[in-house]
């Protein structure tokens, strides 16, 4: 583990000096050091210095660590794992940031098969948006040829791998397109109940992430709804009442709720059971306070197996997001049948 650290290490000391004699800058970004909730220690170290490599092999300049840790004692910040349109604000006003990079390390297992999962997503200081949502996953066993060869069984493999993947389509600039005419959506904490510690976090990460990367939705950042959480004193619990709509409303702008509980959060026990993952979500507008959607799936790392061992979810979080990809195929299509349904209300008016 220590030469993979050196190595990392050399790594990115490497590619800012590559950078240093040529390319111009695309900008420079604030890298906050990422939320940990995975069962594993220590792993900011690896997870870190791998991310920021990438980032500037893609051209961007970083905002050093001494000022980025400077800026947490300074403003006396706890949590990293996400920014509020405030905290972007200050960043921006007394270094002129105007990019900050938060995110979540999901899963980070050394067993036999490793599994790693990484969450971001880059916040403009300025707006306070959402720029950029991704989510990368994978197993050793992801990497196994037909014929069984092959395969990453260490993290020195599979790692750069994953955060590689997780930057793939990484872009800071803001898609006006996209925003227009889009349903901004809060997705406030999920309960969770399952036996997995952080598996309420970890669901409305990704939902935050598939949010984004639906063009008809907008999710705003996590920042300000924690925020907002922690002001009215909320606990998680899948559920809100019209007083707390209400309260919550007054400080977000948004045309709805997404609400929800992690009922069952379950890696694979042994080689021969999959993970499972039950999640119930609904969705509540923000004004009227009707009920828009709901959906209740379970579903296991087998159930979607097509032939031998294609469609296989090797790793829980890989369910669970599959579980919402499914159910925001289903709220965009309910979405749209409630908008008609308001305006034909509104046109008969």
């Amino acid at each position: 583990m220590r030469s993979f650290l050196v190595s990392i290490i050399l790594l990115s000391l490497l590619l800012v000096a590559t950078q240093a004699k040529g390319e111009t800058s695309k900008g420079t970004i604030a890298v906050f050091p990422f939320e940990n909730e995975s069962l594993s220690v220590n792993v900011l170290l690896t997870v870190m210095p791998l991310v920021k490599a990438e980032l500037q092999k893609r051209g961007f300049d970083l905002m050093d660590d001494a000022t980025v840790r400077e800026f947490f004692v300074k403003h006396r910040l706890r949590q990293s794992g996400y920014v509020s349109s405030e905290t972007s604000r200050v960043l921006r006003e007394e270094y002129g940031i105007s990019v900050v990079l938060v995110g979540c390390v999901i899963e980070y297992s050394l067993k036999k098969n490793p599994v790693v999962a990484v969450h971001a997503r880059a916040v403009d200081t300025d707006t306070g948006e959402i720029l950029w949502a991704g989510y990368s996953s994978a197993t050793g066993e992801d990497f196994v040829g037909l014929f069984g060869f092959g395969g990453k069984f260490t993290i020195q493999a599979l790692l750069p791998e994953v955060i590689k993947s997780l930057f793939s389509t990484f872009t800071i600039e803001s898609s006006e397109e996209h925003f227009s005419e889009v349903f901004r959506v809060a997705v406030l904490p999920f309960r969770n109940v399952s036996e997995r510690v952080g598996a309420g976090s970890i669901v409305t990460y990704l939902y935050i992430t598939e949010l984004f990367k639906n063009p008809a939705f907008q999710p705003i950042e996590f920042g300000d709804i924690r925020e907002a959480v922690v002001e009215l004193k909320l606990r998680p619990k899948g559920e809100v009442d019209y007083t707390v709509l209400d309260a919550l409303l007054e400080r977000l702008d948004v045309d709805g709720f997404i609400i929800g509980t992690v009922d069952e959060y379950r890696e694979a026990p042994n080689p021969y059971l999959p993970p499972r993952v039950s999640i119930a979500a609904r969705l509540l507008d923000a004004h009227s306070k009707r009920l828009v959607w709901y959906d209740y799936s379970v579903l296991d790392g087998d159930d979607e197996i097509k032939i031998l061992d294609f469609g296989k979810l090797r790793s829980v979080d890989r369910v669970a997001y599959r579980i919402i990809q499914k159910q925001l195929i289903q709220l965009e299509e309910q979405i749209w049948v409630y908008k008609k349904g308001q305006e034909s209300v509104t046109a008969k008016r």
